[in-house]
């Protein structure tokens, strides 16, 4: 059997699963179900799962600013409108806020990304 590397940019939040089953999938808690703790993770085609904290932080790991900057820049280039990041431009993508420390765009309860179904 051939072995695979997976790549892939996903959002995520800390969530146990108790309150995954509740408040996401919108379902009672089956009687003596293990609360564990874990992550609600979102993918780029919208489908939206519960991981193990374990097996989430094994997997992943969170993006550092740097490479938030060179996503921004490459679908940038990729849709001809390559042009220098400047603060104004990382403003708009969501980099950083106005005194220029990191923002995550963490799943939030205001969450209106658009990117999955976290029913935020």
């Amino acid at each position: 059997m051939k072995k695979y590397i997976g790549c892939k940019i996903i959002k995520a939040q800390e969530m146990d699963e108790h309150t995954f089953i509740n408040k996401v999938k919108n379902q009672d808690v089956p009687r003596n179900q293990e609360n564990r703790p874990g992550y609600m993770v979102c993918y780029p085609d919208g489908y939206t799962s519960w991981s193990p904290k374990e097996v989430f932080e094994t997997s992943y790991r969170e993006i550092t600013i740097e490479e938030e900057i060179l996503i921004v820049s490459s679908v940038m280039e990729e849709h001809s409108q390559v042009k220098p990041i400047t603060d104004e431009v990382q403003q708009g993508f969501g980099i950083f806020d106005e005194e220029n420390t990191n923002i995550t765009n963490d799943i939030t309860d205001d969450c209106n990304c658009g990117e999955c179904n976290c029913n935020n």
